[in-house]
């Protein structure tokens, strides 16, 4: 379903933008579930740069967030929220996420050096749809927590600096509020000299401060 903001003269071009209905959405993720169309529909979108007015990003965000939404999807048992831990060994190569579940943080703060398997244990995310945001001031852990209630992954707007896509994650322990909220931050890029190399100068440029995920101060993770 999409809302129409702009319509040119003779309906020539129409600027529209997708709403947050997280119903439909849930019974469209229902069915892409039980049917093999989502992988058609990966295919489909990687290989056409033409949809008919859908637009699939620059760098095909729109691929990216599909890929995100079917590691969602095989990391979901019976229960709506999907830990973090869960998500990621459904989304990498199993050698990647061993090595990942032992790695330390890049950076830390006094007694928070641990693995990522035991920072991330009591972390998880839920999201059957994707919201485009236009301001990147809604980066920010403040107003996160909303996008958790829609049920909602989010697609940056072009040119955001650093970040693509953002996924919330809350912590399952006490109440959802801004107070237990931070993100995944992700960039795409579909150009083939990058490869599964990691570039981290471009890592350097997702610091969540710069983003605007925490103000300056926080105490927060």
């Amino acid at each position: 379903m999409q809302l129409c903001l702009i319509a040119t003269t003779r309906f020539e071009r129409l600027i529209t933008l997708a709403r947050s209905e997280p119903l439909l959405a849930e019974a469209a993720s229902e069915l892409m579930r039980n049917t093999l169309m989502k992988m058609n529909l990966m295919r489909h979108l990687a290989q056409h740069s033409d949809l008919h007015c859908i637009n699939c990003g620059w760098h095909r965000e729109l691929v990216a967030a599909l890929i995100i939404m079917q590691a969602h999807d095989a990391a979901l048992r019976h229960e709506r929220w999907v830990s973090v831990c869960k998500f990621m060994e459904a989304l990498l190569p199993i050698n990647q996420y061993k090595h990942l579940q032992n790695s330390p943080p890049s950076f830390w703060r006094e007694g928070e050096n641990r693995p990522f398997s035991k920072t991330f244990e009591d972390r998880a995310i839920w999201f059957n749809h994707v919201i485009k945001i236009e301001d990147g001031a809604m980066i920010n852990t403040k107003l996160l927590w909303t996008f958790i209630t829609r049920g909602a992954m989010i697609m940056c707007s072009d040119n955001q600096a650093g970040v693509d896509i953002v996924l919330p994650v809350c912590s399952t322990k006490g109440n959802l509020s801004h107070n237990s909220v931070t993100a995944i931050l992700i960039q795409v890029k579909n150009v083939e000299q990058f490869g599964c190399s990691i570039n981290k100068t471009i890592f350097d440029r997702m610091d969540p401060l710069k983003v605007g995920l925490f103000n300056e101060g926080s105490q927060k993770l």
